[in-house]
């Protein structure tokens, strides 16, 4: 294998994680936008690449990002990991339904595991708090989530086809 290929092996293979943690970073910048009203980058990332590319997704690259996502946004450390970890297993159980198939049933998958994951960070958030959280906001930020996946998904696949080897594409 040549050179510049193996360094393309490993710039695809941290890719999908650095994405995902480049997008949750920012959304937690001080640039006067609420975080609240951002999507849930993580379980978009999570779900993407688990169906579409799950050697890039592995369980504690999931954990790692949702730790990210605990850490930056204040939810109960390990909570946003753990269930991300779910996500990622759960996708990777129903990929088989997934991959390959036409972009809505992707979404429709999408659309039925982010809303499980975000109701169980809720739930998780409401028990660790031992306050029943307003599912309002929750609900909001899982549409704000479903509106944002085609556009991501869009932006991961172009990402993962721009650092494709000969022949991968």
């Amino acid at each position: 294998m040549m050179p510049i290929s193996r360094l393309l092996v490993w710039l695809r293979g941290l890719m999908p994680a650095s994405v995902a943690l480049l997008l949750i970073i920012a959304a937690h910048l001080p640039l006067g936008i609420d975080a609240a009203l951002l999507p849930a980058f993580g379980v978009i990332a999570v779900y993407y690449w688990t169906v579409n590319t799950p050697s890039a997704m592995p369980a504690g690259v999931a954990f790692l990002i949702g730790l990210v996502a605990d850490v930056l946004g204040g939810t109960p450390l390990g909570l946003s990991a753990l269930i991300l970890v779910l996500l990622q297993y759960a996708t990777l159980s129903q990929r088989r339904a997934l991959a390959g198939r036409p972009f809505v049933v992707a979404w429709f998958g999408f659309v039925l595991l982010a809303t499980a994951t975000m109701a169980l960070i809720w739930f998780g958030a409401s028990l660790y708090h031992l306050v029943l959280f307003d599912p309002a906001a929750v609900g909001l930020k899982l549409l704000i989530t479903l509106a944002t996946y085609p556009l991501l998904a869009e932006l991961f696949g172009w990402l993962g086809r721009r650092l494709a080897l000969p022949g991968e594409a």
